[in-house]
């Protein structure tokens, strides 16, 4: 509705809700209803004003705020198959179970859990990324290594990452170490969607390299 509307004077709007059908009333019965009379047509008005703010204002903030966040149902299905196709070409067990579990309890909203999760899983990407493209004679990280020392190593051939693709990375880890059992609510899952985000971009770029 325009801003100006709310602006016009009562009787100005009182006519624009029943011109506009907003307000039922068949004009011989405007005058048996009246203006200041029981049953008024301001109060219909008032009624629909009020009816207008509890439904576009009101309401939202009252419902649960992970609702208020949630992803929509094709999304999600959208998401998880994404990294079906994932696990589907990496073809690594131990990657496909910890994806897995950690996909898991981000459904159930142990965000905690999962970011913590999740940063492993982000390691075990780049240790795979460098296994697959590097020459086993200039590997330099191994499957212990700390995600500084994976970054080193993708700053060489044949990855060669510049300096912003490095402080990415740096960022997926430290939303990993932004997570605590403190943070709940949308500030934890929009934490563990951006490392979930990071994992996908670390696919395409790292495993799917071509050199």
């Amino acid at each position: 509705m325009p801003f100006e509307v709310y602006n016009l004077p009562a009787e100005e709007l009182i006519i624009y809700f029943i011109s506009s059908g907003k307000i039922k009333v068949a004009e011989k019965d405007i005058i048996k209803n009246g203006i200041f009379e029981q049953g008024h047509l301001v109060a219909e008005t008032g009624q629909y004003l009020f009816e207008q703010e509890y439904r576009k204002n009101m309401l939202p903030q009252m419902q649960n705020k992970t609702n208020i966040v949630e992803f929509n149902i094709s999304r999600i299905h959208k998401e998880l198959y994404d990294f079906e196709q994932m696990i589907s070409i990496i073809n690594n067990k131990q990657f496909t179970i910890e994806l897995n579990e950690c996909l898991e309890v981000y459904e159930q909203e142990k965000y905690f859990v999962a970011a913590a999760g999740l940063g492993s899983v982000l390691e075990h990407l780049l240790y795979l990324s460098i296994e697959k493209h590097t020459p086993t004679d200039f590997i330099k990280t191994h499957e212990n290594s700390t995600a500084s020392e994976y970054i080193a190593q993708l700053k060489k051939e044949p990855f060669n990452i510049n300096k912003r693709d490095a402080t990415a990375l740096k960022g997926y880890f430290n939303y990993r170490n932004s997570v605590s059992h403190f943070n709940k609510g949308y500030f934890s899952k929009n934490m563990c969607d951006q490392i979930l985000n990071g994992i996908k971009i670390c696919f395409d770029r790292y495993y799917l390299h071509k050199c």
